[in-house]
């Protein structure tokens, strides 16, 4: 009985090796890039998306400023290219007040909670009643979209949902 608990457990913990590799190294490229835009401006990263092109990685990002103006940044194979900022709703003071967990920690908690997917973007807002959330969208590998909501107070996730993406049929 020991024996075939343990043969399952190896085989549950080696299977997704790969993909964990593979979230690895997009991380660190998101890392890179999320950190040179906090270089060149002040504030906080209030979205960003990673898409494959046929340059390569891009990210785009979005971040609120000081002065709550919004940039949009796009990140291209780790080298921040030009920004371009505009005022905006946004409230710089009233969002970074709220957030006490850091990102990159929210972040690992939902690639923890979606297995075999690929990360594909992050919202970071307030619900209606005032609390910060981070949104983390995901693909996986059998069709489906899956989001995953971490409070940004505590850390924990608050929900998750999946749909299976729809292709025209006729």
């Amino acid at each position: 009985m020991r024996t075939l608990l343990r043969v399952a457990l190896a085989g549950t913990l080696l299977g997704p090796c790969s993909a964990v590799f593979a979230q690895s190294s997009a991380d660190d490229a998101l890392n890179a890039c999320l950190q040179a835009a906090k270089q060149q401006h002040q504030g906080i990263v209030t979205g960003w998306t990673i898409s494959k092109g046929g340059a390569g990685n891009e990210i785009d990002m979005t971040m609120v400023g000081l002065q709550d103006k919004t940039w949009k940044l796009v990140c291209t194979n780790g080298t921040l290219g030009d920004a371009a900022g505009r005022f905006g709703g946004m409230d710089y003071q009233m969002l970074s007040s709220r957030k006490a967990i850091p990102e990159v920690s929210a972040r690992a908690t939902a690639t923890a909670a979606v297995a075999n997917s690929t990360m594909q973007k992050m919202t970071y807002g307030l619900s209606w009643l005032g609390k910060p959330y981070y949104h983390y969208y995901f693909a996986t590998e059998d069709g489906r979209t899956s989001q995953v909501d971490v409070n940004a107070e505590t850390g924990q996730i608050d929900s998750t949902s999946s749909q299976r993406v729809s292709s025209s049929w006729w």
